[in-house]
Formats: C-alpha cells, structure tokens, sequence
C-alpha cells in the first residue's frame, strides 16, 4: 500500500470500526497511540535490519580533554616529555610543593595492563583500581584537527563531517525496526540527519515525584496525550509495515485495539517501572566519584591550601570565573561534597541504559552536562563549573574537571558491564566527542579554543584491547607554548596532514556497517575479521613530534 492512501485508510477503518468517524484530530491522534502499543510490542525486539548500537555523548562548551581522552605521553613515562610542559597551564595532578605552594602538575598514570601512560582519572576508579571495563576495550584518538574554531559545528560535526549533511546516527537509525528509530537530547540532536524522512525521539530528563524519563518517552504508546506530528507520522510509517505484514484492514478493529491496551498496561508499566532503581544505581555512581576514595592519581592525600596573595591580588591559578576567585577553602581536596554532581548525568545513563537494553531503540545521543554544586568556601558557598574554560585557573581547572570526568567514566563503566551482561557489549560503539580541546595559558589563568589539536574516544566491544593513536606536536606560539595536544602529520593522512573528523567518521561507519558520511578520510583502525584493530607499522603509531 501506498504511505499516504495507507494511512488514510487506516485511520478510516479505525474510525468506522470504532464507531467514530468524524472525531477530531486530538481523538484519532488518541487512537494512533493507542494502537501504535501493537507496533512497540513487536519492536522491542529487532527481528531484522543492523544489530549494531551507537551511543555518542557529547561534550558542550569545550572542557580540557588532557585530563580524559588526550594521553600527551602515551609511550614515555612521568619525566620523559617534562621539557614540552614549559608552563603550569597543562596539568593532571594538584599537590603541595616544597615551599607549601600548591602546584598543578602533568603526571599521567601508567596503566598496567596496556602499558600506556594515561591521564591520572583512569586510574581513580572509586572502587579501586582502575576503570577496567572500559580500558579494556578503548581506542583513544588524538591529534585530530577539527579544522573549525565553532562550539556548535565543531560539537554536530563529530556526527555529521560535512555540515547538513548525513549523520552517523541518522544512517544507522534507518538500517533499525525498533520501536524508536533513535532518541536524542540536547543540541546534538540537530546533527540528526537520514536519507530517510525520520527524525529522533526528543528526550526529557525532567526527574520528580511525577515523571521521569522513560515515563516521558512512553507516553509515546500510552495514549495520554497528544503525540506530535512527527512521532504521528513516524507511528502511521510503522502500522504501513504492520498492516501489510499481518492484513490488518480485514481484522477486528475493536479486538486489536482491546489487545492495545492490555499491552500498554503490561509494557509500558514494565518499562517505567525499571526507571528508580536504574536511575538510583547511576546517582550513586556519580556520588561514589565525588568521594576522596582513590583520588591519589590525580591529588594529593593531605591538605592542599590555598596559594599565598601575589602583590595582593588573588593568585590567577584560582580562578574559578571571569573576575572571580575562590575563597578561603583551607583544602581544595574539599572542592566537592556529596552535593556536587553533574547535570543530569544519572538521568542520562539511565535512560540510555534503559533504552538500549530493553530493544526501545539502538541508537541514542545526548549532550552531558557540566559540574555543579561546586565549594569555594569554608562557609561551603557553592559554585558551578563552565565547561567552555576560558577564566577557569589550572587550581581549579584540575581538580574539578577530574572530578567531572571520574563521575562520567564511573557511569560508562556500570553502562559497560551491564552491556556485556546483556550480551549487547560486542556490537556497541560509544563515542565521546567535543567541540574542541583547549589551548592552555602559559599564567595558568585559563585556556582557549584548542581545534586544532582535538581528541575522540571510542569504547567498544569490537576493539579487544587499549589503543593510543595519533600524533600531537609542541605549539609554538608564546602564550600556549608547549604540549596540549597540537595535532601533527600522521601515516595514516599520508603524513601531509594529522587525523581529522573525515577519518574518525569513516572509521565509526565501518564499524557499523554504514555508507561513509564524509566524501573522503581514511580508516584509522582496521577490521581483522573479528574486531577492529591498530594498523601496524608507522600507521598505528601515537607519536610526539
């Protein structure tokens, strides 16, 4: 049947069978939803089309990657680079020095199995340990020149390389038959792009006594309110496959729609009701990385205080604003209590989990948040943290911004486990991605816009082991001078270029099984046969140059 004279008659016959022909459109949007229940019931359940899941988190705003995904010394060790860190401004680790001024510090952490020296987060796992879920299976890619100093170009185009052009998620969705083609929140969502008519389900992480969620986006089934026009749509372009499948014009009407309902009290009650204790599980995840438990990678285990006035000025490696500083905290260790967290990141591991697991949708993207409910004061006055950090001083850029990025690994981690748990783990791909890395400034004052020097983590169960890739260069230039990440030539781009999007997409789409979505790149990571690997040689190298 023809889309549109399909849908027509459906709602027609709908309408007649139920003895309403001539409702109004809030009525027979009613009825779509209702049975619309029949279509989520099948598609909880992916009987044919790709089997792979993508799951992309992105970073607004910009925040620093060294303290995350950028390993500025993969292959060396704590002193080998000590000569490119000229300045205070790229650092990993606070501590007191000799003269009981702290110092922000770069000390990476080794990890043991690899044997990649990383940024000091990864080895703060507040169970203890390291993060090993996710090690396991990560590629870290740096030196990659974004080419563009644009906060939202620069953040849509780890999706969508060429602007307005088709997305990673997009092409993956229309390859899919789940209930929901992809959900998504925040800014990202407008890289969403299918050589289809399709659109991702809009994701409201509003949390209180009366909804959440799940319970927002099941509302979709439950026929409680009136569904936008595009979810309509999107629901009359399923009952076109259903009705064909299962001749559904020559049924009861009526008996369907009695069968619809029991499905939206059983089904969409079994979904929401999985909602507190999954998202408790993941508050507590955030809450157990805003401990002091095993934070010595990153800080030091005793008192660190505040630096002494400069010329009676606060001292510029303090500031936690434009203009303003911190306080009179006597331990910066306490710049996090159990207040301290970061937007809606409990909520948005929860929904994905919940989304991915129980066959809602295999393709999901969200913008997370920043860090939040910070201390400044002895007095426990309360500050947030930018992610775009522009006047944020190294002091405070380091401790905090660990933190932020320990909570985000602590809820990848229990995401991976439980992946794996699942049997889901070997065909997902998660994806962090930024706008940009940032550019330090040598007075530890602050940092700006680094895309030319960007970073890309992915964690897969198709990538069987930790991997470093790309070159990174020292930045010349005297208010940035030494190592934060400058992109340098690789193999890889023929060692005329360094890494860019157009590789890192390609690459994602070749795990995935998609049409590339740039017009070039190259592959930064080749396929085996049974996972998705370094190249050997020069083109597998993590150099600096």
């Amino acid at each position: 049947m023809g889309n549109g004279q399909s849908r027509r008659k459906f709602l027609e016959n709908a309408t007649k069978s139920l003895g309403l022909v001539g409702i109004s459109p809030v009525m027979s949007n009613f009825i779509v939803q209702t049975l619309s229940s029949q279509v989520f019931a099948a598609g909880t359940t992916n009987t044919s089309g790709s089997d792979k899941i993508y799951i992309f988190f992105a970073l607004p705003g910009g925040p620093p990657r060294w303290f995350f995904d950028l390993p500025l010394t993969p292959n060396g060790n704590t002193t080998k680079y000590t000569d490119a860190f000229s300045h205070s401004g790229v650092a990993t680790h606070v501590g007191m020095a000799g003269t009981g001024d702290p110092q922000a510090t770069y000390k990476p952490w080794r990890d043991p199995k690899s044997g990649y020296w990383l940024p000091p987060v990864w080895g703060s796992n507040p169970s203890g340990g390291s993060f090993t879920n996710c090690l396991a299976n990560a590629a870290f890619i740096r030196g990659v020149d974004f080419e563009i100093n644009n906060h939202d170009l620069g953040r849509l185009r780890n999706q969508s390389p060429i602007i307005g052009g088709y997305s990673i998620a997009g092409l993956l969705a229309e390859k899919t038959f789940n209930a929901f083609p992809a959900a998504s929140s925040g800014s990202v969502t407008s890289a969403f792009k299918a050589t289809k008519p399709m659109s991702p389900v809009g994701l409201n992480y509003t949390v209180n006594t009366t909804t959440n969620p799940i319970s927002s986006t099941m509302r979709y089934f439950s026929g409680k309110a009136p569904v936008e026009n595009l979810a309509v749509s999107q629901a009359l372009s399923e009952f076109d496959r259903y009705a064909d499948k299962n001749n559904f014009i020559q049924k009861s009407l009526t008996e369907s729609k009695e069968r619809s309902d029991a499905l939206v009290q059983q089904g969409v009650k079994t979904f929401t009701d999985k909602w507190q204790p999954t998202y408790d599980k993941y508050l507590l995840k955030v809450r157990e990385a805003m401990s002091l438990t095993n934070t010595s990678a990153f800080m030091d285990t005793k008192p660190i205080t505040p630096p002494p006035m400069k010329n009676g000025n606060p001292d510029m490696r303090t500031r936690r604003a434009d203009g303003t500083f911190m306080g009179d905290l006597s331990d910066y260790r306490n710049i996090v209590n159990d207040q301290t967290t970061v937007s809606n990141l409990a909520a948005t591991f929860a929904t994905v989990e919940i989304l991915i697991t129980m066959g809602l949708t295999q393709v999901v993207t969200a913008d997370l948040g920043a860090i939040s409910n910070l201390i400044f004061s002895n007095a426990g006055g309360k500050f947030n943290l930018a992610n775009d950090q522009h006047f944020i001083g190294t002091l405070v850029s380091t401790i905090a911004t660990t933190f932020m990025y320990r909570a985000m690994i602590n809820c990848t981690e229990e995401l991976v486990l439980t992946l794996k748990e699942k049997g889901l783990f070997d065909k997902t791909i998660i994806q962090f991605g930024a706008e940009f890395n940032r550019t330090a400034k040598a007075d530890g004052s602050g940092s700006d816009h680094g895309f030319k020097g960007c970073s890309v983590l992915l964690i897969s169960g198709m990538i069987k082991k930790t991997l470093v890739l790309g070159n990174v260069k020292q930045d010349e230039s005297s208010t940035y001078k030494g190592h934060w990440g400058m992109a340098a030539p690789h193999p890889i781009a023929g060692n005329d270029y360094p890494l860019r999007l157009n590789d890192v997409c390609k690459t994602i789409c070749g795990m995935l099984g998609l049409r590339n979505v740039s017009n070039n790149g190259e592959y930064i990571l080749q396929n085996n046969g049974s996972q998705w690997e370094a190249f050997t040689g020069t083109k597998g190298e993590a150099k600096n140059v």
